[in-house]
């Protein structure tokens, strides 16, 4: 559910905080083969960390007062699942 481009975005700026912190960390992210171990791993914990981000944006929606007509006026099916977790018992 989370774009490709913004978990990259985010992968990157991980990296450069823990790495280097500076453009030439940027720099040698972009440079990075896409397979590259640490790109995968750090792409893995952004994708998490967006989908928990997400998840809990979804669920306090629906906590302030969103109403099932009001959902379904956006859009959203009645009685939809959180698409951010993947477990909706967690």
């Amino acid at each position: 559910m989370i774009p490709d481009h913004l978990i990259d975005k985010a992968a990157a700026a991980i990296y450069a905080a823990t790495a280097f912190g500076d453009q030439f960390a940027i720099d040698a992210w972009h440079d990075m083969n896409d397979d590259n171990p640490i790109k995968t791993t750090t792409r893995m914990y952004a994708r998490a960390a967006l989908e928990t981000v997400a998840a809990d944006i979804w669920d306090r929606g629906h906590v302030c007062g969103y109403s099932d007509a009001q959902d379904t006026a956006r859009g959203i099916r009645l009685g939809a699942h959180n698409p951010y977790k993947r477990n909706e018992n967690a």
